[in-house]
């Protein structure tokens, strides 16, 4: 995703991602779901 939008973004501008996962989100239809699958 940071590759993606860096040129995007203006100089000086730092991009942070924080990714969380689910324990067992494969198995629980409303998180993937939520993602769109």
């Amino acid at each position: 995703v940071r590759q993606a939008v860096k040129p995007q973004l203006p100089k000086g501008v730092r991009l942070e991602l924080t990714v969380v996962v689910d324990k067992n989100w494969q198995q629980r239809a409303d998180r993937v779901e939520r993602l769109g699958y």
